[in-house]
């Protein structure tokens, strides 16, 4: 990032994108409402998949802190440009991840940033071998820190992530300080690099 007024490099703030339920986002955005927040206070979110949005939030020790407009405007920050650093760091956090499993159906997690692992769907060019799977890549991400992958033509394994989206969900709904938070139950898969339902 450039000073626009000294030309001066900064350092790029330490935003991440996160994944939230769209329930949960917008119980969130309710509540700001209610407060009257302002249209500059309100929590920044974009529909990536069915029910499920990206927020930005600044990665603080301890904690995520869910950005507004106005606090990008205090970074002197573009929700755009925000989002690019975002992303740029999403990529390099795949450089960490770790990969589980054989015969096409893995499981995918970041160990030093569980809060990621979900958001790598996002990114999935990046670490996604689609020689490993029968077909195109589909995700159960039944929590934000959570992750299995394996191939659309993968009949058997398709069963188990369909087991596996609803088990985690539960689990991150039942206990999301511990299990992170809920996505959904069903299945994604990548179609002209949107993700999208794969039952649909």
């Amino acid at each position: 990032m450039i000073d626009q007024q000294s030309g001066a490099a900064e350092r790029f703030p330490p935003i991440d994108l996160l994944l939230s339920g769209a329930s949960d986002f917008q119980t969130k955005v309710s509540a700001l409402n209610a407060r009257e927040a302002g249209a500059g206070n309100l929590i920044l979110g974009e529909t990536v998949a069915p029910g499920i949005v990206s927020t930005l939030n600044l990665d603080e020790p301890q904690r995520y802190v869910l950005l507004t407009r106005t606090h990008l405007e205090g970074m002197r920050l573009s929700p755009e440009l925000a989002r690019t650093g975002a992303l740029a760091r999403l990529r390099m956090a795949a450089n960490d991840l770790r990969i589980e499993g054989i015969g096409g159906r893995f499981r995918v997690w970041t160990p030093a940033a569980p809060d990621l692992t979900a958001s790598l769907m996002l990114v999935a060019d990046t670490w996604l071998n689609n020689d490993a799977i029968n077909g195109a890549p589909v995700f159960a991400a039944g929590g934000r820190t959570s992750l299995y992958v394996c191939g659309a033509n993968d009949h058997e394994a398709l069963e188990d992530l369909r087991q596996i989206a609803e088990k985690r969900y539960r689990a991150s709904a039942e206990a999301p300080q511990t299990e992170g938070l809920p996505l959904t139950r069903k299945l994604l898969t990548l179609r002209e690099d949107k993700l999208t339902e794969l039952d649909v």
